[in-house]
């Protein structure tokens, strides 16, 4: 899915709500405006070295509020 690019932070309780990443060729061209994709921490299954394991959803299926959602 690529890098990431920030981070949602619950400050007061001192943990990360989510991951933010860069959307679909976000990469490749900087000025498009493209939505990002926001992982919640929930989804997060492990971390490692090189690679973050992420449950997803079925292709095609998005929640935007509480699951594995896009944001502009």
């Amino acid at each position: 899915m690529g890098p990431i690019k920030d981070l949602d932070l619950d400050v007061e309780k001192g943990r990360i709500k989510a991951l933010v990443l860069p959307g679909p060729n976000r990469l490749m061209n900087f000025f498009t405006r493209k939505e990002d994709i926001v992982v919640p921490w929930e989804q997060i299954v492990k971390i490692g070295r090189d690679v973050i394991l992420i449950e997803t959803l079925p292709y095609g299926e998005v929640v935007r509020s509480e699951g594995l959602g896009v944001r502009s």
